[in-house]
């Protein structure tokens, strides 16, 4: 049944990777047949809002990265969408949970799902069945990729083959080897040649446009070189570089208690962590840019010192989900048996197939209900601050994927692991 909903129609479309030569389901493709569904339905027109992310994985890792997915799930919480049409459930995403959720909530809204090549309707009870059955095989299919190219490379590693699955520079037409040579040779380091190569316009062969801010505050997108950039290339044409030491002191993500944590708020990098000698003969430690010698930064350093008090009021807001806790595991245990033998009850009626996709996605969410037990249990009631670095970190990792950044190194919110777990 069509939700009552005032609002109107959107369209999502989404592709991992955009090569020339590939044609099945396309954006042409996509848009074409997308619009043709919604016609079917009288949802066709001006009226039809077309969101779409290229070159991004519909992975749950990766949903923070989809403007056009997040702009969807926004219209659908705020009743501005009416229905949602798409190519396909692994167009929508890959993931049992994030699958799951968006199900969840156009339920809710009363908004219905219609997809091209699974032939689904959310509309229907039957519809929102098939879709979560389908849900589950999307992701075991993305697992399965993953699986096959990570023994591809093992095999390769093995036999002591390059991995590489683009060429260097230097291989490609344009590519001036001699000039990022010569720029390290004049500045004496990665980051001034970083800067020298910016400055002469040599372009590098690969890397995605970064938005950087020039030093006047305007804003601007190119590909630039780095020195991390800068560095491969070197070491690569000179191997007696490659093993020199670091004179920044100790970096890495071993050993600091934000480690891995901290995100630029002027490039979006991760900010390293090291120790630095105080006058008194101490130490303390100290978070850096390491993308600010090729972007004008406002502020590119920030002490630890500096962020704990936000860090540990931020960490005080968890809510350990104790109900999650008290149920006990043979509780789960039980209902996966019951829904296991009603679907075993069906065989005969249904395929073998829908069957078994069934009792794979009882699997997933077993699995999931697993690592979500485990992953409370690993979060104390509350963190005690002289604990190890690494405890700490540990722990702050389990809470959250990272702490967003403003330009001038301040944080600004964590994105928690499980949002509910905030009060």
């Amino acid at each position: 049944m069509v939700g009552d909903t005032v609002g109107q129609p959107y369209a999502y479309l989404r592709k991992s990777v955009i090569r020339d030569d590939q044609r099945t389901i396309s954006p042409e493709t996509q848009e074409r047949e997308v619009r043709a569904l919604a016609a079917r339905h009288d949802d066709d027109g001006a009226g039809l809002a077309i969101l779409a992310d290229w070159d991004v994985s519909g992975r749950r890792e990766s949903t923070s990265k989809r403007p056009g997915y997040l702009e969807l799930v926004a219209a659908i919480e705020s009743g501005a969408c009416s229905a949602v049409y798409s190519y396909s459930l692994s167009r929508l995403a890959r993931s049992v949970s994030e699958l799951s959720r968006l199900f969840d909530l156009c339920k809710d809204q009363r908004v219905p799902i219609r997809l091209v090549a699974d032939s689904i309707d959310t509309s229907t009870a039957s519809g929102l069945m098939l879709a979560n059955v389908l849900s589950s095989m999307a992701q075991f299919e993305s697992d399965v990729a993953s699986e096959r190219v990570s023994a591809m490379y093992a095999t390769k590693r093995a036999k002591g083959e390059r991995i590489a699955t683009r060429k260097q520079y230097g291989e490609h037409e344009g590519d001036d080897l001699d000039a990022v040579l010569r720029a390290y040779d004049q500045a004496g380091t990665y980051s001034g040649a970083a800067r020298l190569l910016n400055e002469w316009g040599v372009k590098p062969s690969s890397g995605k446009p970064r938005r950087l801010v020039r030093a006047d505050r305007t804003e601007h997108t190119a590909a630039v070189w780095w020195s991390s950039s800068v560095a491969v290339v070197v070491q690569r044409e000179r191997p007696e570089l490659a093993r020199r030491p670091s004179r920044q002191g100790q970096r890495g993500g071993e050993g600091f208690a934000l480690a891995k944590l901290l995100r630029c708020g002027t490039c979006g990098s991760m900010l390293t962590g090291s120790r630095l000698p105080t006058r008194a003969g101490g130490r303390y430690v100290r978070y850096a840019c390491r993308f600010a010698e090729s972007a004008h930064h406002e502020r590119v350093t920030v002490t630890e010192l500096q962020l704990l008090p936000w860090i540990q009021g931020e960490a005080a807001r968890l809510v350990v989900p104790g109900d999650l806790l008290e149920r006990p595991a043979d509780d789960d245990l039980d209902d996966d048996r019951a829904e296991r033998a009603a679907l075993e009850r069906l065989r005969g009626k249904l395929s073998d197939a829908v069957v078994d996709a069934g009792i794979a996605e009882l699997d997933a969410k077993r699995t999931a209900g697993s690592k979500r037990r485990q992953l409370v249990e690993a979060i104390p009631p509350a963190i005690d601050w002289t604990w190890s670095a690494e405890t700490i970190n540990a722990t702050l990792r389990a809470m959250w994927h990272h702490v967003d950044l403003g330009p001038d190194l301040r944080p600004i919110r964590a994105e928690w692991t499980v949002p509910e777990w905030r009060s």
